[in-house]
Parts: C-alpha cells; sequence; structure tokens
C-alpha cells in the first residue's frame, strides 16, 4: 500500500449557463412574491380574528 498513487485529478465543471441563471433567479423572485401573499393573507385573517384562515 506505501506505493499507492495518492493523487487525484480535479475535472472543471462547464461554466454556469445565463438563461439557467436567469431561469433560477426568476424562480428566486416568485417564491419571494408567493411566500409575501401567503403571509399578508394569514396576517389580514389573524386580525380579523380569524383563527381557521390564519
Amino acid at each position: 500500500m506505501a506505493d499507492a498513487d495518492t493523487r487525484t485529478e480535479t475535472t472543471l465543471a462547464a461554466p454556469p449557463d445565463l438563461d439557467e441563471d436567469a431561469i433560477l433567479s426568476g424562480l428566486v423572485e416568485l417564491s419571494m412574491a408567493m411566500a409575501r401573499a401567503f403571509q399578508a393573507e394569514a396576517l389580514a385573517a389573524l386580525q380579523a380574528g380569524d383563527l381557521d384562515r390564519a
């Protein structure tokens, strides 16, 4: 085992696709907008005293 080669080869990854970055960015923005809307509905229900909807 003392003669085993311990070197590892590193393969380079392809650069990120700009279209993919734009799609992912759009999905993040969409999810944040959906989260804000969900929270706003829950807060409105809570303030109205409707605990079933909150």
